[in-house]
């Protein structure tokens, strides 16, 4: 699912298990680590997403020809972004965006979503997901595990 800021929503299953060992960690530890863990997990998703991504046939311009956008720019802005949050360790997979980035993929969303000028969606990020979904569980959980097992064995010392 999309929300109405552009982020894709995505329900995982063993998730609640998952979470259950996160909450053993220190807490010191928690964020950083998860996060750590997270961007390493994902890299195959991230990989997925720029193949996927759609190129252009010629450079787009904005801002009155002052800003250009070259063919590839989307694929190249795909990257894991850290979110800022007080309740989770957050990775998402997406486009970079920000005028001062090497390559902006601010329109990502509408690409992906489609717009009056954009008839077709191009589902690439979904695309991506779903061949790697498994692969990041099992990931995920695997590094985890071996986290918490490393944690406790210090701690015990």
């Amino acid at each position: 699912m999309i929300n109405n800021q552009g982020n894709i929503t995505i329900d995982w299953d063993g998730f609640p298990e998952l979470a259950a060992l996160l909450k053993r960690l220190p807490d010191n530890m928690k964020a950083n680590e998860i996060r750590r863990i997270m961007r390493k997990a994902l890299a195959p998703v991230v990989s997925s997403a720029r193949a996927f991504a759609p190129k252009a046939s010629r450079t787009v311009t904005r801002a009155k020809g002052k800003i250009r956008y070259e063919p590839g720019n989307l694929k190249n802005s795909i990257t894991t972004i850290n979110i800022r949050s007080t309740r989770y360790a957050t990775v998402e997979v997406g486009a970079a965006a920000g005028v001062r980035k090497k390559y902006d993929g601010y329109y990502g969303f509408f690409v992906h979503e489609g717009t009056s000028r954009i008839s077709r969606k191009k589902p690439f990020m979904e695309r991506a997901w779903s061949a790697n979904r498994g692969p990041v569980a099992a990931e995920t959980s695997a590094q985890i595990a071996k986290q918490i097992n490393r944690t406790v064995k210090r701690l015990q010392k």
